[in-house]
């Protein structure tokens, strides 16, 4: 993800399968990198990991990708949206809208509707604002 004078597209900066450790431990230390990118200040980065996280099919990655809607970038927001959709298997659920900007309405919305989705899955889950 270092920026270079000769930097692809971000698209090209993730492979089309990309592979998690089987390693519990070690996957876990991967996934808590990407998560820990969704903050960063380099929009590339962030736009990276909210698409990585939804391959890596883990219910813990959710409160990350549902911070990720409130972006800033209508990239992240759109990544971590279906990064949403491909972990919930709810694969025409868009709470976003498909084409054109994203408000801050639409962010919050979407917001909203998968903080409810999983809280159906995880009642005892507390979300942070």
């Amino acid at each position: 993800l270092e920026d270079d004078k000769k930097s692809q597209g971000e698209d090209e900066l993730v492979p089309e399968k990309i592979i998690f450790s089987k390693d519990p431990a070690r996957r876990k230390d991967e996934l808590n990198r990407f998560s820990r990118l969704l903050r960063s200040k380099d929009w590339k980065a962030r736009r990276v990991a909210s698409k990585v996280l939804g391959r890596s099919d883990d219910l813990e990655m959710v409160p990350e990708l549902i911070f990720a809607l409130s972006d800033r970038d209508t990239v992240v927001n759109r990544n971590a949206e279906t990064s949403l959709r491909l972990i919930s298997r709810k694969l025409d659920k868009y709470h976003l809208p498909k084409e054109g900007g994203v408000t801050d309405q639409d962010r919050i919305k979407a917001q909203r509707e998968w903080k409810t989705w999983y809280l159906e899955l995880r009642p005892d889950y507390i979300f942070v604002e």
